[in-house]
């Protein structure tokens, strides 16, 4: 128990680590859900849950800027790139029809 108390505490102490779990927190109902079995059981609300991804890029993408020391062009070509990917992704015009 102390030893999660601790790891709790770390967490939050530091704000890159805290969005770091955030982004893993988010990661779980996606693996737990990445099978056939699920897809068949939640149907069209397997889409939804997948969407999440799109958030954890982002999470992701910050963490990643948070953990660098003073100003790094590596993240924020990520970021940029990813932007430009759920851009692309989100934009209806893009979309094809099923």
């Amino acid at each position: 128990i102390q030893i999660l108390s601790q790891i709790l505490a770390d967490i939050l102490k530091r704000p890159y680590i805290t969005v770091g779990m955030v982004a893993f927190a988010a990661m779980l109902p996606l693996a737990l859900t990445s099978n056939q079995w699920s897809l068949r059981k939640l149907g069209r609300h397997w889409h939804r849950i997948h969407k999440l991804t799109y958030s954890v890029c982002i999470l992701a993408c910050v963490h990643f800027i948070m953990l660098r020391k003073g100003f790094q062009l590596e993240p924020l070509v990520y970021l940029g790139l990813i932007a430009m990917l759920l851009v692309f992704r989100l934009n209806p015009k893009t979309k094809h029809s099923r």
